[in-house]
């Protein structure tokens, strides 16, 4: 069926609170420490949208980053694909075929990967502005089993390959990362590290069991 002439898809907008555009960026003598924060699994960077940006208002470069193959818009795009009624096929933002939306062994090794290039690239972006000395990880849902991977790296048994990223010094975790927190070495976790959990979340239990595996003698549990 052919849609309206007028009509737009998912039109939406987000206010901000505090973000501007392109405003100016005024060291003071120092650079800003780096903070990056990632997404839940098939959301993307405006579910933390509030979070980074009052983050950045507080003096931190925030780089939050979409991980591809786990979006809101892989989602999309498989539903359309798959629906019985589609008029035609959309392609994937990647541009390869098949479903958009990755297995959980593929999305935590692009995520991991994810974390690592936006932290190699950022000071093309920020030059000496940045702080390379001091970052920082948030992550939520999935993401929070993001920042095991790059604090710990994975589990021997999972295959899945990933290494801890040595320049990270602090992990921030908002609740659990479900099936994906089994495959990360909690043990190899040495850095400072914060998990944040709720006491109606479906996640308690297992967010429980990641802190106690975390090896690091600076945690705190929330």
């Amino acid at each position: 069926m052919p849609l309206p002439g007028n009509w737009t898809a998912l039109s939406w907008e987000l206010a901000a609170e505090r973000a501007r555009d392109n405003p100016t960026i005024k060291t003071r003598g120092r650079s800003y420490p780096l903070i990056v924060v990632s997404h839940p699994n098939a959301g993307d960077p405006f579910n933390s949208s509030k979070i980074s940006e009052r983050l950045a208002s507080y003096g931190y470069i925030v780089a939050a980053p979409f991980h591809n193959g786990d979006t809101q818009d892989d989602v999309r795009i498989d539903f359309i694909n798959t629906h019985p009624d589609r008029t035609g096929t959309l392609s994937c933002l990647d541009g390869l075929p098949g479903r958009c939306t990755d297995g959980l062994s593929k999305s935590m090794q692009d995520r991991a990967l994810d974390v690592s290039v936006v932290i190699t690239n950022i000071a093309f972006l920020f030059g000496e502005h940045v702080d390379m000395d001091r970052i920082g990880f948030v992550g939520l849902s999935r993401g929070s089993a993001t920042g095991l991977g790059v604090g710990g790296g994975s589990t021997e048994s999972s295959k899945l390959g990933i290494a801890a990223d040595a320049r990270v010094d602090a992990l921030f975790l908002w609740t659990a990362g479900g099936a994906a927190n089994p495959l990360m070495n909690h043990a190899a976790i040495t850095i400072p590290t914060v998990q944040v959990t709720g006491t109606e979340d479906r996640n308690l239990s297992p967010s429980r069991t990641s802190f106690l595996a975390i090896n690091s003698p600076s945690k705190a549990y929330v």
